[in-house]
C-alpha cells in the first residue's frame, strides 16, 4: 500500500505486497519494542510503546500496525504528530495502519512513541478476558497470525523480527507473566518503579493517576531474543502456579491456570513436566541444537480457541485439557501430542521463523509430523497412551478430508494478506504436510534428514528463511540416496501442488505364479488438481489365517504401477496398499478383500494395519460406495472381537460420523436405536478393570440417543436409578450432554427441565454450566422464543464472549424437528452478509459455521449457497471458503444419502 493511496476506510487485512514493501525499508533485527502496559480489572487496558528502529530508506511514508480502542498520542523522532481528539490524527490513522511521514524519518535510528487504550477482547484474538464463576478475572494473549496489534501498536509481520522490553503494571493480586524471566517485580510505588525502568517515556506514562499504596504491582522482564510479533505473549491474573522441582539444565518450568482447576492440573503436572524435559531432550538431539530460551512456561487458558500456542517460553493451552474426570488413553495421547508439538516449535518457527505466511507449513506440518515422532521415542509413562502411529493416522484423516475439498490448496501456497493466512490453519496445512514429512523420513532414512535438520537450525538460528532454505540442506543428504529422481521434483509435485492421490489394487488371487502381477492403480480424487505422484509404500498380502507378506512398491507419477510377487508357494486371500501408514494417499479396496476383511478382521494382528483397513471402511461410506447401515452392521459384528482399546476408541469417532453425517433423518431414529443397543450391551460386556474401554464406550453412548426411551434411561442413569447401568459411573462431560438431551426432548415439562439443570449445575458450578446455561436455553424453545433468542443474537445487550454464543448457537440449531427451523433458513441469508461486514471476524465465522440451516433439502441450500457466492468480493476471504465447503459437504451428503436409499437395507424394507 502506497501512502498516496491512503485512505480513511479502515482495511481488513496486511497484504503480503505491503509487508514486503515494509520490509525492505529496514536493518534486519534493528526493531526494538520497550512496551509498559497497565492491565487493570474490568474491561479496558492502557499501554505506551516506545519502537525504536533502524530504516535504509526514509523517502517514503511508513506505517505501523494497530485496530485498538484509540491512541492517545503519537511522537516520531520527538516530534507530536497529534494527541487524541486532534484531527490529524484522524488523517494518520484509518483503524488498522498508523502513518509514520517521511517528514519526520531519518534514515538511520527512528524512535515512535504512541500512547494508546484498549479493551480486552472477548473472541480469543488479542488480549482475551475472561470472568470464572467465582469472580477472578483472568487476561491472556493470542497473537498469531495478525492480531498482536490488536494490543498494542506493532510492525505485525514474522520477518520483521525484534526485541522486546516489556515492562507490566497490574492489580497486585495477579499474577504477570511474559516471554522472558522477570528482571524485578514489586508493588507499585512510582519512584521505585522508575527508577528500575529509567528508559520509559514518563512524559506519557500510565501510571500518573495510579494512587501510591499496594493496590497494584509491576513486572519489568528481560530483553527478549529476537521473536516474530506473533510470538509475543502476556498473561495476567490471579493464576495458581506449580513449579517444576527438578528443571532440566537450569531452565524454569511452571504450569499456571486459574484457580477452580488447579486441583485437577496438580494430578497431573508430574506428567506434564516428565514429557516435556523428555521431549526437550530428544529434540536437542535431534536437532543438534540446545533449547534456546531461558524458560518454559505452560499456561492454560479458559475459552481458548484452539489447541494451543507456541508463544516463546510462554505456551498457552486450552485450559479443556485439563481433565476433570478419567479420559481414554486416546485422550492423553493427543493431549501430550499438543505439548510436544508446542515445544517443537521452539526450534520450527521460533528459532528460525519464515518469512510470509505461504510458508506456515514450515511451522505446523513440522511441528505436527515431529511431534509424533518424537513421542514414538519417549518412555514417560505416568498416563495410558495409545500406539502414536494410530494417533497420527487419525490425526491424517483431518488432511485426507481437506485435500478432497473443493477449496484444497498446496501445502505451500500464495497468501496474499493476513485474512487468507487465518484461513490456511487447515488439515493442509497440518496434517497433509505432516504426512509428506513422514514421507521424506522414509525416502532419507532417520539420520540423513536429522543431519539436514542441524545444518539448518545452525545456519537460520534466529532468522528468518522460506523453503527454498530448508530444501537446500534436505537435497544435500538427499543426492547421496541416488533414488533416480531429485528433491526438487519431490518439492514441486508434493509441496507445490495441490491434491490427493487415491490408488487401488487389481487384484487376481488365483494367480499362483512366482512372477504374479499386481496392478496398482493410482488417479486424482479431484479431477481439477490432476497430478500423479511417486509414493513409497509397502504393499501386504494376506492368506487365510490373515497372514502378512509384504513387498515394497514405488509407485511411480503414472496411472498403473505393476508389483510382481510370489503367490507359488502362499494362495493370498486379500491385500492392502500403504502398509504401515508410510505414504499419505488415499487407498481403496478390491471386492475381494473387502469380503475377506469383513469376515477376518480379528484376525490380523497388527493393529496399523486393522486401522488402516478400517478407514478404507469409512472411507467407502463417505465416498457413497457403502452405506452407513453396512458400516454399522460391520462394525456390530467386526468389534466384540476386537482386542484393541486404541481401534475401539478411535472407531467409535467413525461410527458417530457416518450415523450423524451420512445418514437420512428418517432412518436415525431406528439406527440409532440399533447402535444405542448395541453399544449399551457391549459396555456392559467390559470387565469392570478395563476403564479405558469402559470410558470409550460410555462417552458415546448418548451420542445415538434419540427415542423417547434411550433418554429416559439416560436420565434414570444420571440419577442413579437405572439397574443395567447402577455400576458405570456417568462422568462429567457425559452429565451434560445427558441434560441437554433431556432438554431437546419435547416429553419433559420446562419445570422438570429446569430443576434437573439447577441439580447439573449445582454438581458442576464451573464456567461449563454458564456454557450449558445457554445451549439448554436455546434447546428448549418455542417458536415465539426461538424468534427473541435469533433478535438477541444481533442486538446491542448482546454481551456474550463468542464461546458462550457456540453453545448458544448449537442448541439454536438442533431439534429433532427439522420445521421448527424452517423459518431460520432465509432469515439466515439475509443475515449473513450482515453479520461479517458489522461483527468480528470470529463471530461472524462462527456464525456461519453453527447457524448454517440445517436441513436435508439439499439442492435448495446449494442453490442459495451459490447465488451468495455469486455475489462476494475478495474482501469476505473466509466467507468465500465457507460457502465453497458448505457446497461440497452437501454434494457429498445427497450422494452418501443415495448410496443408503439404494444400498441400506433399511430403505429395502421402507
Amino acid at each position: 500500500m502506497s501512502y498516496n493511496e491512503y485512505s480513511n476506510e479502515k482495511p481488513r487485512f496486511l497484504s503480503q505486497a505491503q509487508a514486503e514493501r515494509r520490509r525492505q525499508q529496514f536493518v534486519e533485527h534493528s526493531i526494538n519494542y520497550k512496551l509498559q502496559l497497565r492491565l487493570d480489572k474490568g474491561e479496558k487496558y492502557q499501554g505506551v510503546v516506545e519502537v525504536e528502529f533502524n530504516l535504509t530508506n526514509a523517502g517514503r511514508d511508513l506505517f505501523i500496525d494497530y485496530q485498538g480502542s484509540s491512541i492517545e498520542k503519537v511522537v516520531i523522532n520527538k516530534a507530536e504528530l497529534g494527541k487524541a481528539g486532534d484531527s490529524y490524527l484522524n488523517q494518520i490513522w484509518n483503524g488498522l495502519f498508523v502513518k509514520l511521514p517521511t517528514q519526520y524519518l531519518n534514515n538511520g535510528r527512528n524512535v515512535v512513541t504512541i500512547v494508546f487504550s484498549n479493551e480486552y477482547c472477548n473472541d480469543g484474538c488479542g488480549l482475551h478476558s475472561f470472568t470464572d464463576t467465582d469472580g477472578k478475572q483472568y487476561i491472556y494473549s493470542q497473537c498469531e497470525p495478525y492480531w498482536c496489534n490488536r494490543i498494542f501498536p506493532s510492525f505485525d509481520q514474522p520477518d520483521l523480527k525484534a526485541t522486546l522490553e516489556a515492562t507490566i503494571v497490574a492489580p497486585k493480586d495477579w499474577v504477570i507473566l511474559s516471554n522472558e524471566l522477570k528482571s524485578h517485580e514489586a508493588h507499585f510505588s512510582q519512584q521505585d518503579y522508575k527508577t528500575h525502568n529509567p528508559t520509559m517515556p514518563y512524559s506519557c506514562s500510565i501510571l500518573g493517576n495510579i494512587p501510591e499504596n499496594n493496590d497494584y504491582h509491576y513486572a519489568v522482564f528481560n530483553k527478549t531474543q529476537l521473536y516474530p510479533t506473533y510470538l509475543f505473549g502476556f498473561v495476567a491474573g490471579p493464576y495458581g502456579e506449580i513449579k517444576c522441582q527438578e528443571t532440566y539444565n537450569n531452565i524454569p518450568m511452571s504450569l499456571y491456570c486459574r484457580q477452580s482447576l488447579m486441583v485437577h492440573l496438580q494430578k497431573m503436572s508430574d506428567w506434564l513436566f516428565a514429557s516435556t524435559i523428555e521431549s526437550m531432550k530428544l529434540y536437542e538431539d535431534l536437532f543438534g541444537y540446545p533449547y534456546p530460551y531461558h524458560k518454559y512456561d505452560s499456561v492454560f487458558c479458559p475459552e481458548y480457541n484452539m489447541g494451543a500456542m507456541e508463544n516463546t517460553g510462554l505456551v498457552t493451552f486450552n485450559d479443556l485439557y485439563i481433565f476433570r474426570e478419567e479420559k481414554t488413553a486416546s485422550s492423553y495421547t493427543s493431549f501430550l501430542n499438543t505439548v510436544t508439538h508446542e515445544l517443537s516449535h521452539h526450534w520450527f518457527g521460533n528459532l528460525v521463523t519464515m518469512k510470509w505466511w505461504n510458508d506456515l507449513w514450515l511451522n505446523e506440518s513440522f511441528a505436527d509430523f515431529i511431534s509424533h515422532y518424537i513421542i514414538s521415542k519417549m518412555t514417560v509413562s505416568h498416563k495410558p497412551l495409545i500406539n502414536i502411529w494410530i494417533e497420527f493416522n487419525l490425526r491424517k484423516s483431518w488432511g485426507y478430508r481437506t485435500d478432497q475439498l473443493n477449496t484444497t490448496h498446496p501445502i505451500a501456497c500464495v497468501v496474499e494478506n493476513t485474512e487468507a493466512a487465518d484461513s490456511i490453519f487447515d488439515g493442509i496445512s497440518y496434517s497433509k504436510g505432516s504426512a509428506t514429512l513422514r514421507q521424506l523420513m522414509s525416502l532419507m532414512g532417520e539420520k540423513p534428514f536429522s543431519d539436514a535438520l542441524k545444518k539448518y537450525f545452525k545456519k537460520f538460528e534466529f532468522r528468518n528463511a522460506v523453503l527454498d532454505d530448508l530444501i537446500e540442506f534436505f537435497d544435500q543428504e538427499f543426492k547421496q540416496l541416488n533414488l533416480g529422481f531429485s528433491l526438487h521434483e519431490w518439492q514441486k509435485s508434493w509441496i507445490q501442488t495441490a491434491g490427493l492421490n487415491e490408488c487401488q489394487p487389481v487384484f487376481n488371487p488365483e494367480d499362483r505364479s512366482a512372477n504374479a502381477s499386481l496392478k496398482i492403480v493410482q488417479t486424482p480424487a479431484l479431477p481439477q488438481h490432476p497430478t500423479l505422484r511417486r509414493h513409497k509404500l509397502q504393499v501386504a498380502f494376506f492368506d487365510e489365517n490373515a497372514n502378512i507378506t509384504t513387498y515394497p512398491v514405488l509407485l511411480n507419477e503414472a496411472h498403473e504401477t505393476v508389483l510382481n510377487y510370489d503367490a507359488s508357494k502362499t494362495q493370498f486371500k486379500a491385500v492392502l496398499l500403504n502398509y504401515g501408514d508410510w505414504g499419505f494417499i488415499k487407498v481403496l479396496l478390491d471386492d475381494i478383500s473387502i469380503e475377506f476383511f469383513k469376515l477376518n478382521l480379528h484376525k490380523i494382528t497388527d493393529i496399523v494395519t486393522r486401522t488402516l483397513i478400517w478407514r478404507a471402511f469409512f472411507d467407502m461410506v463417505r465416498d457413497g460406495k457403502l452405506s452407513s447401515e453396512e458400516y454399522i452392521d460391520i462394525f456390530i459384528n467386526a468389534i466384540p472381537n476386537e482386542t484393541s482399546d486404541d481401534i475401539i476408541t478411535s472407531q467409535l469417532q467413525y461410527l458417530q460420523g457416518a450415523y450423524s453425517s451420512f445418514t437420512p433423518e428418517q432412518y436415525k431414529l431406528v439406527l440409532g436405536e440399533r447402535v444405542f443397543n448395541f453399544l449399551l450391551k457391549y459396555l456392559l460386556s467390559i470387565p469392570a478393570e478395563n476403564k479405558n474401554r469402559i470410558i470409550a464406550v460410555r462417552d458415546k453412548l448418548d451420542g445415538f440417543a434419540r427415542s423417547d426411551a434411550h433418554i429416559a434411561k439416560l436420565l434414570a442413569w444420571y440419577n442413579g436409578t437405572d439397574e443395567d447401568l447402577k455400576n458405570i459411573e456417568v462422568g462429567l462431560s457425559v452429565q451434560w450432554r445427558i441434560v441437554s438431551l433431556v432438554h431437546k426432548s419435547r416429553k419433559y415439562t420446562r419445570e422438570e427441565k429446569t430443576q434437573l439443570f439447577k441439580k447439573q449445575a449445582e454438581r458442576d458450578p464451573s464456567d461449563t454450566s454458564k456454557n450449558y446455561e445457554q445451549k439448554c436455553k436455546a434447546l428448549d424453545v418455542n417458536a415465539e422464543e426461538r424468534e427473541k433468542l435469533w433478535n438477541f443474537y444481533f442486538s446491542a445487550e448482546n454481551t456474550l464472549s463468542v464461546r458462550n454464543l457456540e453453545y448458544s448457537w448449537s442448541g439454536f440449531n438442533s431439534s429433532f424437528n427439522h420445521e421448527e427451523l424452517e423459518p431460520y433458513f432465509e432469515k439466515f441469508f439475509e443475515k449473513i452478509l450482515h453479520v461479517y461486514d458489522t461483527k468480528p471476524k470470529e463471530f461472524a465465522n462462527d456464525f456461519y459455521q453453527y447457524l448454517l440451516p440445517n436441513t436435508e433439502d439439499y439442492a435448495k441450500l446449494i442453490s442459495r449457497l451459490e447465488s451468495l457466492l455469486s455475489n462476494l468480493n475478495e474482501k469476505y476471504v473466509f466467507l468465500q471458503r465457507y460457502i465453497k465447503e458448505s457446497i461440497d459437504d452437501c454434494q457429498r451428503k445427497q450422494r452418501t444419502h443415495n448410496c443408503f436409499r439404494t444400498r441400506a437395507p433399511l430403505a429395502k424394507t421402507n
